[in-house]
């Protein structure tokens, strides 16, 4: 009986163990797919990430190709493109109230900004994020934080 029960806990363990090695190794994956979906919700024209490399001990964040579509009735691809970004913070200030970023670096980005009668590709985004934060606040989303940067770099 004891060496049953014995057999089940290391099971038990060894089943856990592993599920958090999986969680681990597909944080990356994880955290990509959750940015391009809230992103998308967020501004109203699809975002998408080539690849996301996520350092947790370092408190790095690297994004290789990030493109923002354009809204419909716009003739470009893309509104945004940045061909890579890094962001570099201290990883216990996210569970604190300000978040310091040690640096933050853009590079290759590219705006195609598209004029029509009514309108523009950027006011188009503009008011459909405007849109959801007066959503989130009538929700009573208060997830606000203090961002303090030390060092930021864009380059075209």
């Amino acid at each position: 009986m004891r060496r049953r029960v014995r057999k089940i806990t290391v099971g038990i363990l060894l089943g856990l163990a592993l599920a958090l090695a999986l969680a681990w190794f597909s944080l990356d994956r994880i955290m990509q797919w959750g940015i391009e979906q809230n992103a998308s919700t967020a501004l109203g024209v699809p975002t998408h990430i080539g690849k996301l490399n996520l350092n947790l001990a370092e408190g790095t964040v690297g994004i290789d190709t990030l493109t923002i579509d354009n809204p419909n009735g716009f003739n470009t691809p893309y509104l945004l493109k940045v061909n890579s970004f890094s962001v570099k913070l201290k990883p216990m200030s996210l569970i604190g109230e300000t978040v310091e970023i040690q640096s933050m670096e853009l590079d290759g980005l590219e705006i195609n900004v598209e004029q029509t009668f009514a309108s523009s590709n950027i006011l188009t985004v503009g008011e459909k994020l405007q849109q959801r934060r007066g959503e989130a606040a009538k929700q009573g989303d208060r997830g606000e934080k203090k961002v303090k940067a030390s060092y930021a770099s864009i380059e075209t």
